[in-house]
């Protein structure tokens, strides 16, 4: 089968996605944007045939003519509908759609996840963590969750991403998109077990504004929009899927018991209505990117005169906090704090505390939580009250680099080093804390959800991991030190990876220094142990540890007088406990010591090794 794209210019079109907040009462099979898996024979209509092939079918897995064969985590599932007149194929429609393997990348789902495309990116990062959970906001937020019916559940089995289907317009309301879908979807439960197929609904500019005419108002375009809008979240729900949330995306379960498949089309969330933006195409959308870019750098020179104008400065300018408070107390000389206009919001629900939270500006935060106390619990569009909208910017801003369409977005986790003191006064202020301790601001600072984490960087869970190996390690070295070479050679791209390649040759004729590493696990291991007394296992806490040791003969002593570092030691610690958790790694820690994990709080830094391990002192460890 020829690429069903290959003749296609939709691709020079700019496809946007729907926020479906309502519905329409007709199907269109036209352009509806999603994401899917696989796809293969479809069988015959009266109208059209309608074929596909998956180009990782047994007989076929990758060639130079598959851009996605490099991942073998996913499986191109393109279908195709032709029209056949007598001898002749005509091509009629397509859907282009890919089966992601989760389990075979989940240790690295963000960057694995970027490369494919910019669809598959945002599908990566607008509803998952960085290990391909759905993420937490999505299922106990009061506003986020949106219906509660997706949970964790949703954290496991392949995703079948339907990316875009389209039929040409003459051929519509036949049914052929229905089938084609359905294909694809009966396709891909011949080769996955489990999955959930997902899309975000949307649509092709070039197609809507073919019904657009140059003497329309603003409002009959938007109304044009909106019915696109409408339909493609119509012609999705019809087959069952399921808002995630009160995201744009839905999903669809293959299992038939998932509750998912009980809930009425009309009972699913919608997104509350908000002022329609009708969007540009091609180079003006750019344009108007580089713009707005600019006038973020540049500014606003007229100072506000009115709260609205205030709200627009806050946030395309990023002023200074005293900077911010001057402008805020500018205006409220202008305008009395007590008129109605200090409730106004911008498009997005935002009133003048949410984006001062957001942008981090504790004296302007402290300022209008004191002369507007009622601002503290108001939600945005999303849902979200100003101390919601703060922790979510945080969390995004710990995870990513990059949020513009010309950019790559980059997945920056492993070099967190902590959110500002700026962000974490704002969120003691918000929270209502009034006397702080600086074990509590640590724990706001480094992300801590548990309140038990040392220093907020360690949690108690990761802390067991880190005990473990260090036992671990020491028992299973120690019972092959007698052959140097052989220690050496085995352990060279393992547990002696960090150290320098001059202290491996010493190694191989030195026992004593075999021993030392050895050892060295154990006394990484008490010093964990010892957390809550001596603070983080960095290297001169587990010095002081082996000082207090009297360890003899002292053969840790003699591997470090040799060029031998801790910092190899706990580098290789911590990447052992890396590659055995259960979403960084192989599931292995979790196995064995499942009782153990569960009776420890949970906490946001549980898995975040890269993290932990450069805040300690040692190498920054991850599976890039």
């Amino acid at each position: 089968m020829n690429d069903p794209l290959a003749d296609d210019d939709s691709r020079d079109n700019h496809q946007h996605q729907s926020d479906g907040s309502g519905d329409s009462k007709d199907v269109d099979d036209s352009d509806h944007s999603g994401e899917s898996k696989e796809s293969d024979e479809f069988g015959e209509s009266d109208d059209a045939l309608a074929e596909g092939d998956s180009i990782h079918d047994s007989e076929y897995n990758g060639s130079e003519y598959d851009e996605f064969a490099p991942f073998r985590w996913l499986e191109q599932m393109d279908g195709e509908v032709t029209l056949k007149e007598q001898n002749n194929s005509v091509h009629i429609g397509y859907c282009d759609c890919k089966l992601i393997r989760r389990s075979q990348m989940r240790h690295a789902f963000y960057d694995d996840m970027e490369e494919p495309s910019c669809e598959t990116s945002r599908l990566a990062f607008d509803i998952f963590d960085r290990y391909g959970r759905l993420r937490k906001e999505f299922k106990t937020h009061p506003i986020k969750r949106g219906t509660g019916l997706w949970q964790h559940e949703l954290d496991y089995g392949d995703l079948l991403f339907f990316e875009q289907l389209q039929i040409e317009r003459g051929y519509r309301r036949r049914g052929l998109g229905k089938r084609l879908v359905e294909a694809v979807l009966e396709k891909t439960r011949g080769k996955s077990k489990s999955f959930f197929a997902v899309v975000q609904p949307g649509w092709l500019t070039r197609d809507v504004e073919k019904e657009i005419e140059q003497s329309m108002s603003d409002e009959e375009r938007a109304d044009i929009y909106g019915q696109a809008s409408n339909t493609a979240t119509h012609f999705w729900r019809s087959f069952g899927f399921r808002r995630i949330g009160s995201s744009t995306w839905f999903a669809l379960a293959s299992d038939p018991d998932h509750p998912c498949h009980g809930l009425p089309a009309g009972s699913d969330h919608n997104l509350p209505k908000k002022p329609f933006r009708i969007p540009e195409s091609g180079s003006q959308s750019i344009l108007k990117w580089l713009n707005e870019t600019k006038f973020r750098e540049v500014g606003i020179d007229t100072p506000a005169s009115d709260v609205p104008t205030l709200l627009k400065e806050l946030r395309m300018k990023d002023l200074e906090d005293q900077q911010c408070m001057d402008r805020v107390r500018e205006t409220a000389d202008k305008v009395p704090i007590s008129d109605s206009s200090w409730q106004a919001t911008d498009d997005d629900g935002n009133n003048v505390l949410h984006i001062l939270a957001m942008r981090s500006k504790p004296k302007s935060v402290e300022w209008i939580m004191s002369q507007l106390p009622e601002l503290l619990n108001r939600q945005n569009i999303a849902g979200e009250t100003p101390l919601d909208a703060l922790e979510f910017r945080l969390e995004q801003s710990r995870t990513m680099l990059g949020t513009n369409p010309l950019s790559k977005i980059f997945h920056i986790s492993d070099k967190f080093e902590g959110f500002s003191e700026e962000s974490v006064d704002c969120l003691i202020l918000l929270k209502g804390l009034t006397d702080p301790s600086a074990l509590d601001r640590s724990r706001f600072k480094f992300g801590c959800t548990c309140g038990q984490c040392i220093m907020g960087i360690l949690s108690p869970r990761m802390r067991f991991a880190l005990e473990c190996q260090g036992d671990i390690q020491h028992d299973t070295l120690f019972y092959s030190l007698d052959d140097g070479e052989l220690f050496v050679e085995f352990e060279e791209s393992l547990s002696l990876q960090f150290v320098p390649s001059w202290v491996r040759e010493n190694m191989k004729t030195n026992m004593s220094m075999r021993k030392g590493f050895t050892q060295l696990c154990l006394h990484f291991s008490k010093c964990v142990k010892e957390a809550n007394i001596v603070g983080l296992p960095t290297e001169e806490n587990v010095l002081h540890e082996l000082r207090n040791a009297n360890e003899w003969p002292p053969v840790s002593r003699n591997f470090l007088s040799r060029d031998g570092t801790v910092y190899s030691v706990g580098s290789w610690l911590f990447e052992a406990a890396m590659n055995q958790d259960l979403f960084a790694g192989d599931g292995e820690h979790y196995e064995v010591f499942q009782d153990e994990i569960e009776q420890l709080p949970e906490c946001r830094n549980d898995h975040e090794f890269g993290f932990v391990s450069g805040m300690c002192g040692y190498e920054r460890v991850g599976q890039i």
